[in-house]
């Protein structure tokens, strides 16, 4: 049985599996959209934010000796070993996602009444004193290009920060 360090162990937890397959098994590694991979090998083991899971197989992790463990069956030493001792086929860059850009919420136009949305809500059971009172704070609106029950949702600030939209008629706009 191997020995490693803890120095090794340190360096090797710092190694993402994204990274790991593109130094070591770049030919194993298939990009699915965006910043999300999968394997040649196992569709089914995504990978994305630094982190994978085999769904197949019920398992997962966020680091590269994870992933060698549980799915190349390696003993911890022999992960630390491949991580650390391998030189890599160039250098290595390790992978932050960076936050995503913020999006600016668009409220829809509103229709002036909310007749057809308080029938639909009625119709699922909604009390109508909630529909009221939800219409009085402007929780729920009704479209006015499409039918539609638009939720809203406020900040501290009572500013609208983000909206759901379901369908009164059953069909979905999208």
């Amino acid at each position: 049985m191997s020995y490693v360090t803890q120095e090794q162990i340190a360096e090797a937890r710092e190694m993402d599996v994204l990274t790991y397959l593109e130094h070591f098994e770049p030919d194993n590694l298939v990009k699915k959209s965006g910043s999300i991979f999968c394997t040649r090998e196992h569709d089914s083991l995504v990978i994305s934010n630094g982190k994978w899971c085999w769904f197949s197989q019920g398992i997962g992790g966020n680091d590269a000796i994870s992933y060698l463990m549980k799915v190349r069956s390696m003993s911890f030493p022999d992960a630390v070993e491949r991580i650390t001792g391998q030189v890599a086929s160039g250098p290595i860059v390790r992978h932050t996602r960076s936050p995503d850009p913020p999006k600016n919420f668009i409220i829809p136009k509103l229709n002036s009444d909310m007749h057809r949305t308080e029938r639909y809500l009625i119709k699922r059971g909604i009390d109508p004193g909630l529909i009221k009172w939800c219409e009085e704070e402007r929780f729920i609106r009704e479209t006015k290009e499409y039918p539609n029950v638009f939720f809203v949702g406020y900040d501290e600030d009572s500013k609208a920060r983000y909206g759901a939209v379901r369908s009164i008629t059953g069909t979905y706009i999208l």
